[in-house]
């Protein structure tokens, strides 16, 4: 049997965080558009321009509902895959570590 190369993966567990934090900044800004909308209503002025700003509004807010479920859900993969390289690292340095120590002499 050959010998199997492995290449070193590297995972930036810090970036990994920092993507999560700015995709659930990025989701509660989204999530606050509606809030604002109303707000603005009055100030739109004619009927027309009222009508058209309500028919994009509208439309924004079905995309938006799609593309706040997709932001958490990349979220939630960033955090998971976070999770589970540092429970994998945790692992395999006591693996390393219990594998490094000598064994006890048998009595």
């Amino acid at each position: 049997m050959g010998v199997i190369v492995v290449s070193d993966l590297r995972v930036d567990a810090a970036l990994l965080g920092e993507t999560e934090r700015s995709l659930q900044m990025i989701h509660t800004e989204l999530s606050s558009c509606a809030a604002r909308r109303d707000a603005l209503v009055e100030s739109w002025g004619s009927d027309a321009v009222e009508s058209a700003m309500s028919s994009f509004v509208d439309n924004w807010d079905r995309h938006r509902a799609g593309l706040l479920g997709s932001i958490e859900a990349v979220g939630e993969m960033a955090a998971g895959c976070r999770d589970g390289f540092a429970t994998a690292d945790d692992r395999l340095a006591c693996e390393l570590n219990d594998s490094a120590r000598p064994a006890l002499p048998q009595r």
